[in-house]
């Protein structure tokens, strides 16, 4: 029975270390809208980090939803800023910085809740 409760006990220290590492990534969901409130599908969604090169893409749901996931939160000496930008023909390109809370000492997952609301090109005449 101890071989049998310290192999128990190894798996259960292994599972706890693993969700801890785990719950150090977190998180960048959001939506697209045009200023009547409307979802917008199809657009392009880029993140880059830090004003350096991007570092994902997506493309908006049906509804205007997108996400970024994996991401590192940051530490309170480097925090994680990062910047979401949305392009979609006919419209104005739009960005916005996103930070996670730098005073996250436990490093547990953060998710972070964005709205992006793009505006139609307006035609030169």
């Amino acid at each position: 029975m101890t071989t049998w409760r310290r192999w128990f006990s190894a798996l259960a220290l292994m599972l706890v270390f693993a969700a801890a590492a785990s719950a150090q990534r977190s998180m960048i969901r959001g939506k697209v809208r045009t200023p009547s409130g409307s979802p917008v599908n199809n657009a392009i969604v880029e993140l880059r980090i830090g004003g350096s090169g991007m570092i994902g893409q997506t493309v908006t749901r049906n509804d205007g939803d997108f996400a970024f996931t994996e991401l590192e939160p940051g530490t309170s000496r480097q925090p994680g800023e990062y910047e979401v930008s949305v392009n979609m023909g006919g419209f104005e390109p739009a960005a916005q910085t996103v930070r996670f809370d730098s005073n996250n000492s436990m490093k547990f997952m953060q998710v972070v809740n964005v709205e992006i609301i793009i505006r139609p090109k307006v035609d030169a005449a």
